[in-house]
């Protein structure tokens, strides 16, 4: 019996911590002996890990002290193979690996947008971080990219590793998130919504591009008076993008619901999902979206969104910077016969258990 250990800095509520929960808890189910190391021990996951994975948190940020430990307690327990998430943590672990040699499997759940393409973001660390991935990422026994677009930046920006990439894409559906999507909303706010009701959900950052889907719903709404456009999350652009609802007219037709336990519910009850962002690690909301059913439009941006929608066959890609083109997609799709069993069956693809044997067969190699 395998013994694996996920490494990864904590259980908040971001996309790579849902993947590693997913795959932790799949793991355990299916055969293998699982330990977790966290920095810190927290965030919204862990109440939903099963309760024979042990834990462990390394309470220290020093990248070296940090490789020192994890090496100690793979070593201490006869850890079979380590996988680790997210650029930093794949340094450490591939530290570790020096020091205590085992099968180390990195993942990487973004493509280098940030570090290669966006100019304005490409600073001293960002260089130092892109030298590090070229010395270490080749020690890796291999590596999981989450898309096909992934994987190409990593081949074009380390040529000897390209033999080791394998494409895996996010495990996130369950039979659990249809019976969210079924529980009652209580939100006053969108019960008295008007149809249709367009959604989309994020961080409030400059990359999710919400001055493009703002822009273009202008345009919807003044075709289709009754429409509504509804945002869930929260984040930094909350004030700016405020402003430009307000400039737009749009305070009675744009509704800020700030973070939801359980979007699904929000997503079976609307009509359309619209992503609108600049880059995207690689797009779970889009899956869980189409798990609700929904007709989905996306920015055809660097990450998981082709992958996902493939071309067009399961929603419809856009430019990301085309505002009119995004407002006709929008009443296009509005305007559609809807086939639900479309979207449903294509987030079926992303099941936990379909996604979590292609990381069985390459842990098995």
């Amino acid at each position: 019996m395998k013994k694996i250990c996920l490494f990864i800095d904590s259980m908040n509520g971001g996309g790579a911590e849902k993947v590693f929960a997913n795959l932790a808890n799949f793991l355990s189910k299916n055969g293998f002996i699982v330990l977790l190391i966290l920095q810190k021990k927290e965030g919204v996951y862990l109440s939903k890990i099963n309760r024979d994975i042990y834990i462990y948190e390394l309470k220290t940020k020093n990248l070296l002290f940090q490789s020192y430990k994890i090496a100690k307690i793979c070593k201490q327990e006869t850890i079979d193979l380590l996988i680790s998430n997210i650029r930093f943590n794949n340094i450490i672990a591939l530290i570790s690996k020096i020091k205590y040699r085992l099968p180390v499997i990195i993942r990487e759940s973004a493509t280098l947008y940030n570090l290669t393409y966006d100019k304005s973001i490409f600073d001293f660390k960002s260089r130092v971080f892109l030298r590090l991935m070229k010395i270490f990422y080749p020690l890796a026994d291999y590596i999981i990219a989450n898309s096909k677009d992934t994987k190409e930046d990593l081949i074009k920006e380390i040529p000897s590793i390209e033999n080791k990439i394998v494409v895996i894409h996010n495990p996130l559906i369950n039979e659990d998130i249809f019976i969210l999507g079924n529980e009652k909303i209580e939100n006053k706010i969108f019960e008295k919504l008007s149809k249709p009701i367009i959604i989309s959900a994020g961080r409030l950052h400059k990359i999710k591009n919400y001055a493009m889907l703002f822009n273009s719903f202008k345009i919807v709404s003044d075709k289709i008076p009754t429409s509504n456009l509804v945002i869930l999350g929260i984040g930094s652009e909350y004030n700016h993008l405020i402003k430009l609802r307000n400039e737009l007219k749009l305070s009675e037709r744009i509704h800020f619901l700030g973070f939801v336990d359980n979007p699904f519910k929000y997503f079976k009850n609307s009509d359309l999902f619209i992503i609108t962002s600049l880059s995207e690690g690689f797009g779970n909301v889009i899956v869980e979206a189409l798990a609700m059913g929904l007709p989905v439009i996306s920015t055809d941006c660097p990450g998981g969104p082709r992958d996902i929608i493939g071309k067009n066959e399961y929603g419809t890609l856009v430019h990301s910077k085309d505002i009119s083109v995004l407002a006709n997609a929008i009443i296009e799709k509005l305007n559609e016969k809807k086939d639900s069993m479309i979207s449903v069956n294509r987030a079926k693809d992303f099941s936990i258990n379909e996604i979590g044997i292609q990381y069985i067969n390459v842990i098995n190699k």
